[in-house]
């Protein structure tokens, strides 16, 4: 989503704020009701295939990561078992190759770390009967060669989520068209008529419709405090994912539960967080120019 989508989801986001609060302002007029039912359903989408964009590469990512976990765990002891036969054997060429350690599996390019898990698991097959006695335990081959193609699979994954995203993108457009044929063909015309018997709402409603250009130099970007508990213990929460919607800032809390999301445009978000283990939660935060808005949520086990 570029600056322009992000103002305009800004707004949308605003307005519906203003309508929900003065639902009973518009509701006896059926056109009016029947149009912004059309729009929050445009909106909806759009916080839909936002958070799906989000996600297409960051959630592929945590996925790699978590199968190379698996690989590490698995692929060291069969690594140390085949140097302990190779050192035994007097067989420096198998030493050789089955040095292996974390880093050279954390720090080198995905394809590589799977390449050198694979040559483990190559050199240890034909010698399976020999390794029993230093550690191998049946069945432990056939699982290191399940991780290792599991990882294999997700290296390739972030290409699929690329054109994942691409499609969302697309989608997007085509929903911000929308959303604004309705606001502007039908919702506009017909917020007229309550500038005389709901005044307060159709002040509400046209300071809503202000597009604020975040990308102005004139305007000051600002910060959202968010402090994340424990819904049962009230305890800080560590280590959560803070994101923001629709400008996508993340952060993780710390010790003391807070995540400062910093240089966020002004404009209204929906605050995501999630941890594992936890049902995520969210809160809508309105940033204004150059200030911090602080705010709070619970998540419960």
């Amino acid at each position: 989503m570029n600056d322009k989508q992000e103002n305009k989801y800004s707004m949308y986001l605003a307005l519906v704020k203003v309508c929900d609060s003065f639902i009973l302002s518009w509701s006896g007029v059926t056109a009016f009701a029947d149009s912004y039912t059309v729009f929050k359903g445009h909106v909806v989408k759009l916080g839909g295939l936002l958070e799906q964009q989000l996600t297409a590469i960051t959630g592929v990512r945590k996925d790699k990561l978590a199968a190379l976990d698996t690989v590490v765990e698995q692929v060291l002891p069969v690594a140390g078992m085949l140097f302990a036969y190779a050192t035994d054997m007097d067989d420096n060429t198998l030493r050789d190759s089955s040095k292996l350690s974390a880093t050279d599996l954390r720090q080198v390019r995905d394809t590589v770390a799977g390449e050198r898990a694979r040559i483990i698991y190559t050199l240890a097959v034909p010698l399976e009967g020999a390794l029993a006695a230093y550690g191998l335990v049946g069945g432990d081959l056939v699982a290191l060669d399940a991780s290792i193609t599991a990882y294999e699979n997700l290296v390739a994954s972030p290409r699929v989520a690329i054109v994942t995203r691409k499609g969302a993108t697309t989608e997007m457009r085509a929903e911000i068209r929308s959303a604004d044929k309705v606001l502007k063909d039908r919702m506009d015309p017909l917020s007229l008529q309550f500038a005389v018997s709901a005044p307060e709402f159709y002040r509400n409603y046209k300071d809503a419709r202000i597009i604020v250009d975040s990308g102005s130099g004139s305007v000051k970007k600002g910060s959202i405090a968010l402090k994340v508990f424990d819904g049962m213990t009230m305890s800080p929460i560590e280590g959560a994912t803070v994101n923001t919607l629709p400008e996508t800032v993340e952060k993780l809390t710390d010790i003391n539960g807070l995540a400062v999301l910093e240089g966020v445009a002004p404009g209204t978000y929906l605050v995501k967080v999630t941890k594992a283990g936890h049902v995520s939660g969210q809160v809508e935060v309105t940033v204004k120019s150059g200030e911090v808005v602080a705010a709070d949520v619970k998540l419960m086990m």
